[in-house]
């Protein structure tokens, strides 16, 4: 019950070993988690929740840029130790794992993207069925709070749990461009929470085609559907609209296609064909325009300060070596967490690595030609700390297998 966990030492320090446990952590997330837990911080927020009379302040609303286009995410947080104590409820909301089906892989305990593209790619005769993919347009903000809620309170009997949620989301106020201002928020993204409610929200949807034997699969927002032919996977694609619209939600047709047995077909940021699991189209677009804008902007910088090249090739290796390797960027896994674990072919990589390495060329001439390999060879890429996502992809395969 929330009343006692929700101040409970013990409980706490459970949470911390948790949180620590996981290699992705970084170092100044388990900082922070570790002060704020060893020095008992949460008392103050934690003590009202249990009585029934913290009320959480006005969040803010971020605009985050999707990729380099001009379309923007919108997100919510509250104020740090509100964040400390809201990621300690969601760890406390995996006691309510069971009312989710097996074919729902997201933000659950032991279920992850690797769950989902290995246990979709070793269904028996996957390469002679049809499919359909999926996106819900804008999910977790599209929610809606009084189905949400009146659907919750059936599942969640404990009542200041419940209460809790509850005032979160029917408080219509945040702060924006310093002023507070009222819209519906639905489920809140970027809250810890949120991966809880959109979870739930659509449960029934999964629990349907769960029951109904049909290959599958949601990701938060992110629906795979496979059936052995046109005619049954039409039935049930129909079905799935349907379903969604009846939550008041529509579905993204920029992402929303059919697929032909044999065709290649992508999801959660992979492609499967031939029997090969790889990065999708998406995803490589994405960081080679990454990767020229880094380019470019290290390239002025470098001009500007009138520096080296050794000190600006460094920066950049700097940058991808901890987006690509590191523990966490900002806050998502770095490839080598979440890539490299599922992935099992490393054509996509190469093509990555030639692009970067054509890139830091271009940050020390200003141009893209052949004599590039001859004024900044290999070696000085390495010598300026560049490190190929294919040798540390294979070099992560070698351990896997060794352990």
């Amino acid at each position: 019950m929330l009343a006692q966990d929700i101040i409970d030492e013990a409980k706490w320090n459970e949470f911390l070993d948790y949180r620590t446990s996981k290699d992705f952590i970084s170092k100044k997330e388990k900082e922070e988690f570790e002060e704020f837990i060893n020095n008992k911080k949460y008392m103050t927020i934690c003590s009202q929740i249990a009585l029934g009379t913290y009320s959480f302040s006005i969040p803010k609303k971020h605009l985050i840029s999707k990729g380099h286009s001009s379309k923007k995410r919108v997100v919510y947080s509250f104020n740090n130790e509100e964040m400390l104590v809201l990621k300690y409820i969601s760890y406390l909301l995996y006691d309510y794992d069971y009312l989710f089906s097996p074919n729902l892989y997201s933000f659950r305990n032991n279920a992850s993207v690797k769950n989902a593209i290995r246990n979709i790619s070793n269904i028996k005769n996957l390469h002679n069925m049809h499919g359909y993919k999926v996106d819900i347009s804008n999910y977790f903000n599209s929610i809606d709070v009084d189905i949400l809620l009146a659907n919750l309170k059936n599942d969640i009997r404990d009542e200041l749990l419940y209460n809790l949620i509850a005032s979160i989301l029917l408080n219509d106020c945040a702060m924006f461009h310093d002023e507070i201002i009222h819209e519906p928020k639905g489920a809140m993204a970027g809250i810890p929470i949120s991966a809880f409610l959109a979870n739930y929200f659509i449960k029934e949807i999964d629990e349907y085609f769960w029951n109904k034997n049909v290959v599958y699969s949601r990701y938060a927002d992110d629906i795979i559907l496979f059936c052995n032919s046109k005619e049954e996977l039409k039935k049930y694609q129909e079905e799935l609209i349907s379903m969604i619209k009846k939550y008041n939600l529509n579905v993204n047709s920029d992402k929303e296609y059919f697929f032909n047995p044999n065709d290649r077909w992508e999801f959660l940021g992979f492609a499967f064909h031939d029997g090969k699991i790889d990065l999708s189209y998406n995803t490589i677009r994405k960081i080679k325009a990454k990767i020229r804008r880094s380019a470019r902007g290290i390239r002025r910088w470098m001009i500007k300060k009138n520096s080296t090249p050794q000190i600006a090739l460094k920066a950049m290796n700097r940058k991808y070596n901890n987006k690509f390797f590191g523990k966490q960027e900002k806050e998502e896994l770095s490839w080598k967490y979440w890539f490299f674990p599922t992935i099992t072919t490393a054509e996509s990589l190469k093509i990555i690595d030639n692009y970067m390495q054509e890139q830091e060329r271009y940050i020390v001439t200003g141009k893209h030609n052949k004599r590039n390999y001859k004024i900044v060879p290999y070696s000085l890429l390495k010598d300026c700390n560049y490190k190929s996502l294919v040798n540390e992809y294979y070099n992560d395969l070698f351990l896997d297998m060794e352990n």
